[in-house]
């Protein structure tokens, strides 16, 4: 990841460092930070590629995330921004 990243936590410079990075890309730092936290983490890949929802979720956000008085729960979310970004994909939008 960028260095800026993999030294937020070493001292107050490089967590200002994040910030200016987060503020200025904040769609880029994050999917780096999934990344970056779904190579240590092998099993949320294996429910990721099983769309496995609910425990990639769960992985993510602790067990309350899918609790049913979430309306629609995390794992909702999650199936419908695939199945939204799969329709992009296959429909050929960009």
């Amino acid at each position: 990841p960028n260095p800026a990243i993999s030294d937020a936590l070493n001292s107050p410079e490089g967590a200002q460092a994040f910030v200016d990075l987060f503020n200025e890309d904040p769609v880029g730092v994050s999917d780096e930070l999934l990344v970056a936290w779904m190579k240590r983490n092998p099993a949320v890949v294996v429910h990721a590629n099983n769309l496995d929802w609910t425990n990639f979720a769960k992985r993510y956000n602790g067990n309350l995330c899918c609790a049913p008085h979430q309306v629609p729960g995390y794992d909702t979310k999650l199936q419908e921004a695939y199945t939204q970004a799969l329709q992009c994909v296959e429909g050929g939008a960009t």
